[in-house]
């Protein structure tokens, strides 16, 4: 996770933005060799080496396909 640098002066709006930030990634953890499942509403989104990014789905039959988004 990557903050933006604080400004001088406090501003109520920047840091209620980065404890968003924040609890977002502590709301999703994954851990090393435990299965992931993501929900219907979710999406997997993988970055080639160019930088493309591309969403994987899966129909109900299994097949899996692949679209940048």
């Amino acid at each position: 996770m990557i903050l933006a640098s604080p400004p001088k002066e406090y501003l109520q709006g920047f840091f209620a933005t980065v404890l968003q930030q924040i609890s977002k990634t502590l709301t999703v953890t994954y851990q090393k060799n435990a299965d992931v499942e993501l929900n219907a509403d979710q999406r997997l989104i993988i970055v080639s080496p160019n930088g493309t990014r591309y969403e994987i789905v899966v129909d109900n039959s299994g097949v899996l396909s692949a679209s940048a988004v």
